[in-house]
């Protein structure tokens, strides 16, 4: 079980790498070329290519994320799982803001003509996910972020109680 649970957390990273590393591919090359060459055919394509990639990139991010979740959940305390949970709510709006600032619906269009501060604000969202990531991974490595039971047994001495004796 410890072979998928790292494959899955290792894929999940590459992912999520290559989510980030195409939204700033599209933030410094592709963004600033469509400002300039609106109507350029390449342009388009390689922003619809892009954007492809991206959600290629999505999925395998939510599948593995989820599979992550399935695996760590039965070890993990409230707080744990609180923060998850906050992860996972960002991950949803970044992946949510990234379809459409690759892919604009007719109706939003005119919302996310311009993508340039999208970009950011997604990079910035992306950042903050990498750092949630960082305190739940070091949160189980030292402990603080699993359950009392499972903690319990590793930290605190437990003292044999005699019969008959006071406690």
């Amino acid at each position: 079980m410890l072979i998928i649970e790292l494959l899955n957390k290792w894929i999940h990273l590459l992912s999520i790498a290559g989510v980030l590393g195409g939204t700033l591919f599209s933030l410094l090359v592709l963004a600033p070329q469509l400002k300039n060459e609106d109507d350029n055919p390449q342009i388009k394509a390689m922003w619809r290519r892009s954007g492809l990639t991206l959600a290629g990139l999505w999925i395998v991010v939510i599948i593995t994320g989820f599979v992550n979740v399935y695996l760590v959940s039965p070890t993990v305390n409230g707080n744990y799982q609180m923060w998850l949970g906050m992860k996972i709510a960002l991950a949803l709006v970044m992946f949510v803001v990234t379809l459409f600032v690759a892919h604009p619906f007719p109706a939003i269009q005119k919302f996310f003509k311009e993508r340039t501060p999208w970009l950011v604000v997604l990079l910035i969202i992306g950042a903050i996910i990498v750092g949630i990531s960082a305190k739940l991974n070091i949160s189980r490595v030292t402990g603080t972020g699993l359950k009392e039971a499972a903690n319990a047994q590793s930290t605190v001495p437990v003292t044999p109680v005699v019969p008959g004796s006071a406690p």
